[in-house]
């Protein structure tokens, strides 16, 4: 073997270990704020939904916060963080349907809330289920869908 051969020969070892033996850095965790809340009385006259009790509110924001407390570099945090944060928003009704079976539907709000006091809206879906603890299932996955697309740079920007 010639002796420029033997030095490459040598050397790709460590330039694999170089390249590949290295920690990467974790990832900054995304800073999220959740908020859940009824429509309360100011709701639509017609609408046929009616708002949750103080304690199935409650029950959902834990529901979701334990759903979202799953993912992987997430920070929940509270909703006047002095920091820039997401802000996760949901609005959830009850609505009764045939034979007095009970759904609850639920509005999110994806935003980002920065330090000045400017709010930049992401983006919002509409979720259900027959139980608060599929609507909190449900927005976990939805968070979890917009924040893949945002990593992956998928939300595309408006053209104008």
């Amino acid at each position: 073997m010639r002796p420029s051969a033997l030095r490459k020969f040598c050397l790709f070892p460590a330039l694999v270990v170089g390249c590949f033996g290295q920690a990467a850095t974790p990832p900054k965790p995304i800073r999220l704020a959740v908020t859940v809340e009824s429509e309360g009385p100011s709701g639509l006259w017609a609408q046929s939904a009616h708002d949750l009790s103080k304690s199935q509110i409650d029950q959902l924001e834990t529901l979701v916060r334990g759903e979202l407390s799953k993912q992987q570099d997430l920070l929940l945090v509270a909703k006047d963080d002095p920091n820039d944060i997401l802000g996760l928003s949901i609005v959830v009704e009850k609505v009764e349907g045939p034979n007095q079976a009970v759904s609850f539907v639920a509005s999110t709000a994806l935003a980002v809330s920065k330090k000045s006091g400017d709010d930049l809206f992401v983006t919002h879906d509409v979720v259900s289920g027959p139980d608060l603890a599929s609507v909190a299932k449900t927005v976990a996955f939805y968070f979890a869908a917009m924040r893949l697309r945002l990593t992956l740079g998928m939300m595309g920007s408006p053209k104008n």
